[in-house]
């Protein structure tokens, strides 16, 4: 379990800024859910956060600790990325063993003799057959792969994990159940979670503290309750009042 911290962070690709003086804490084992439009900057602060895309200025702070342009191994595996498509996302020429393994391996998570064990809870943590470890990912269902996606980032035992619209290219009736195994995983492993989304509901379902990003600025950050009860900025309303709600007599 461990805290995050980003402190007065701007972030660029080359010369255009994407992200400018953004600052959200999370503390330990608790959840931050970011909203805003597509290109608000969700998905940059969420690379910056796993050491994509460097900071222009400002920190990442893991645990106190900042975090350098250059990450140690440790602070690599500590905070994890589930990104939005899990099919591209996965290497289509490995088995599902495979990417584990090599994980698992480079990372001396368990010993040799121990992997296939491992590779096998794995699977049983998110629900999947570890029959199912020799398949390659084209033979899965899109919520399947995403599941094979988490289990891939848990591979390395991280303290953060953050998703990147982790439930946006699945099927509506798939959403729900890896939604409640986020929820479920973050509890279990004591995992300190960042859910970047454009869904409010999923947020709410999700997340304790919710951070509203507008062209790449913060304009609001507030408990969850408080927020979908009185959010404070007018752009926050304009996304409350945006959700589809079905009439009543």
């Amino acid at each position: 379990m461990s805290s995050l911290e980003v402190r007065n962070a701007t972030i660029a690709y080359g010369r255009s800024v994407a992200v400018t003086d953004i600052s959200v804490t999370v503390p330990a084992g608790t959840s931050l859910g970011i909203v805003g439009e597509s290109g608000s900057g969700k998905t940059t602060i969420a690379a910056a956060l796993v050491g994509m895309v460097p900071l222009i200025t400002g920190d990442i702070l893991l645990d106190g600790a900042v975090l350098g342009a250059t990450r140690t191994k440790a602070q690599r595996r500590a905070i994890q990325l589930v990104q939005q498509d899990p099919y591209s996302s996965l290497n289509p020429r490995m088995t599902v063993r495979q990417m584990l393994r090599e994980l698992l391996l480079a990372h001396a998570i368990v010993p040799r003799s121990q992997v296939a064990a491992r590779c096998a809870q794995l699977m049983a943590m998110v629900s999947l057959d570890p029959g199912s470890l020799d398949a390659f990912p084209h033979q899965f269902s899109g919520g399947q792969r995403q599941r094979i996606a988490i289990a891939r980032a848990l591979a390395v035992e991280p303290s953060v994990l953050v998703a990147d619209e982790p439930t946006s290219a699945l099927d509506v009736s798939v959403q729900a159940t890896v939604i409640e195994l986020l929820a479920r995983l973050k509890q279990e492993l004591s995992l300190t979670l960042v859910f970047i989304s454009h869904d409010l509901a999923v947020v709410n379902a999700v997340c304790d503290t919710v951070a509203v990003v507008k062209s790449g600025a913060l304009v609001e950050v507030a408990p969850r309750e408080q927020f979908f009860r009185a959010p404070q900025s007018p752009y926050s309303r304009a996304l409350l009042e945006a959700v589809p709600r079905l009439p009543t007599r």
